[in-house]
């Protein structure tokens, strides 16, 4: 063994690095594990094996060494992974430095197995599957600030040996004791951006999910990244790396897709195709997880069979001249909102793969333009408010309400406020007494569909007196007892009083004033005093009882 202390220069960073030498089948090679002053101790074993990325924050002063661990130990005993890139941090190059931690007891910010990752709720978790390479290829990568926000960018292994790149947002946390906490990364298939358009045409192979991580996986076109011959990259070659190894069980995951803020019936289209041996099945489609004890939902199926893509009205061709088919299906419920969505493949089949995908989108489903709730003719009084209210079965329409004063051979656009929303709120006056309404509801390509006309009329009653008060005659300090019974609906009372033969009247105060019964203590000055009742329904119609008279003896 021998130890040597590699610099650049005055002012660079210093690492000191462990060489081994041996002779493996007659030839010499020599392998480097590097160390550096950690935590106090001159020097600690690093488990550095590739991909370093030093980057400062030059608001904190703060530098962050991003590197691959290669699978080794650290001096602490925690184990790297070879497929993670994990992190250090120093505000002084020279002086010491500090494991990273992420909040699952170790350092890596971006795991390419595909461990870290969040569930239906949200909440993020380390889990033993493996959702992404199944391999132990190592990853590379940095940290980057762009535009205020930090981000780890890194690479997934495909297939034939070929890389994705893949980057995530991050945060950087500074504690009060000194401490650099970055959290480990989901991967996603939006990447930098917090969502993708669930409505546009998205590769398949931006799938952030898959499972099992062995099998299911992107095609490369590009061969081999470690061939000796160059490789020339055409950039307008078509359907060349559709996802494979979609056999019974396999799921596809893409998180994060926008399906917009109104919930909208959706179909989901996919590009495929199958190949000789390949056997019929069929494609799940869940949102958040990918089965229900998850906390998945499952919106739709997609039928994958020989006879529906021979039958297939849309087929494109790939630069490699095969034939791609785009599938369709309708999903049962109305989707809104930002979700993780998976494609669950099933086949009665086990082992014999189902397709080739290559393609998906989603498709809002727009039924033709039709009105679901009609308006309902208003009957009220003078001084009410008559609300009319339609609805439709699209969300992508507009309202302009209209009313007519001649029984509606005539008909004229409101523009009272409202009149271009689903309700129409009108002041009860009398010169709109039967006057009509009705609605034009128009879609976003244009096409138009009215309500039936309504009407504002006036409430006809329905009180009716049954029985009528008829005349009391008593003793003084006796109690005569005046009666009404009507019928209708929402029925109050109020009784009257006249000391002037009805010429005139009071609203009594008396204990009964406002029941179907008024009790009155006979006394002198009431002797020929008459009363009567005022009967009002809910609509606000109005009747009265007939009169009847206090007697004294």
């Amino acid at each position: 063994y021998k130890k040597g202390i590699t610099t650049s220069g005055p002012g660079r960073i210093s690492i000191a690095m462990l060489y081994k030498v041996e002779e493996t089948d007659g030839a010499w090679g020599v392998t480097a594990h590097s160390y550096l002053p950690i935590a106090g101790s001159q020097y600690h074993f690093f488990p550095m094996e590739e991909a370093t990325s030093l980057r400062k924050d030059a608001e904190t002063g703060y530098y962050i060494l991003v590197y691959n661990g290669g699978g080794g130990t650290r001096a602490d005993g925690v184990k790297h992974k070879t497929t993670g890139m994990s992190y250090a941090y120093t505000t002084d190059l020279m002086g010491e430095w500090h494991y990273g931690e992420n909040g699952f007891g170790d350092d890596v910010i971006q795991d390419n197995h595909g461990h870290y990752l969040r569930d239906a709720n949200g909440e993020m978790q380390l889990t033993d599957l493996e959702t992404m390479c199944a391999n132990n290829d190592s990853n590379h990568g940095g940290v980057v600030k762009a535009n205020g926000n930090w981000y780890v960018f890194g690479h997934i292994n495909t297939s034939n040996g070929c890389r994705q790149g893949i980057a995530e947002k991050i945060e950087l946390v500074y504690t009060e004791d000194g401490k650099l906490l970055i959290g480990a990364t989901e991967e996603t298939s939006s990447g930098m951006a917090d969502n993708l358009d669930a409505y546009e045409i998205w590769d398949a192979g931006i799938a952030c999910y898959r499972t099992p991580a062995k099998s299911v996986k992107a095609t490369g076109y590009l061969g081999n990244h470690g061939a000796k011959e160059p490789v020339e990259i055409d950039f307008d070659v078509t359907h060349y790396a559709p996802m494979k190894g979609l056999v019974d069980g396999a799921v596809l995951g893409y998180k994060y897709l926008d399906f917009g803020s109104e919930a909208a019936k959706t179909g989901l289209n996919v590009l495929l195709r199958q190949e000789e041996g390949y056997t019929d099945g069929t494609i799940e489609v869940y949102l958040d997880a990918p089965t229900a004890e998850e906390g998945g939902t499952k919106i739709g199926t997609v039928t994958v069979s020989a006879a529906a893509i021979e039958a297939a009205e849309k087929t494109e061709v790939g630069t490699d001249g095969n034939v791609w088919s785009w599938l369709s299906a309708e999903m049962e419920q109305a989707v809104s909102g930002e979700h993780g969505v998976y494609f669950v493949f099933h086949a009665e089949t086990e082992a014999t793969t189902i397709c080739l995908l290559d393609q998906f989108q989603f498709v809002e489903t727009k039924h033709p333009l039709a009105i679901t709730t009609q308006p309902t003719t208003f009957a009220g009084q003078v001084g009410d408010t008559a609300s009319f209210t339609v609805a439709a079965n699209r969300s992508d329409v507009t309202y302009q309400w209209m009313y007519s004063q001649n029984g509606g051979f005539n008909w004229i656009k409101s523009t009272m406020p409202g009149a271009d929303t689903a309700t129409l709120s009108v002041e009860f006056k009398a010169f709109r007494e039967n006057q009509m309404y009705k609605v034009v509801v128009t879609d976003s390509e244009g096409n138009t569909v009215e309500s039936i006309p309504v009407a504002l009329t006036k409430a006809v009653s329905q009180v009716v007196i049954l029985k009528n008060p008829v005349d009391q005659t008593g003793s003084i300090g006796s109690t005569a007892t005046f009666s009404v019974k009507a019928e209708g609906e929402g029925l109050t009372y109020q009784w009257m009083y006249s000391r002037n033969g009805g010429s005139s009247w009071l609203k009594s105060t008396a204990d009964g004033a406002n029941t179907a019964t008024l009790s009155i203590q006979v006394k002198a000055f009431r002797n020929g005093q008459m009363y009567k009742c005022i009967v009002t329904d809910a609509n606000g119609v109005v009747v009265e009882s007939a009169s009847a008279t206090m007697n004294m003896k």
